[in-house]
């Protein structure tokens, strides 16, 4: 995995455990959906006016390739 991907996946993977959804109109992120590691999400926000929020979120098979991917660059000593 080269790191230009690498670094996508991190950030996907920081927007799953904040519980948001990462907006960005880099074109890394449409090709990992297209290699299905991420996929467009929609949620709405609640309240007197609702909001859409629309986004990409890190599926499974991308938080196995990205976690481990890590566990290749960062080994335990």
């Amino acid at each position: 995995m080269n790191k230009k991907t690498f670094d996508a996946l991190g950030r996907l993977f920081e927007a799953q455990i904040r519980g948001q959804l990462l907006q960005s109109k880099a074109k890394i992120f449409s090709q990992l959906e297209a290699l299905d590691y991420c996929s467009k999400e929609e949620i709405v926000i609640g309240g007197k006016f609702p909001v859409k929020v629309t986004g990409y979120a890190i599926t499974m098979f991308g938080h196995m390739d990205y976690c481990l991917e890590c566990a290749d660059r960062y080994p335990d000593d």
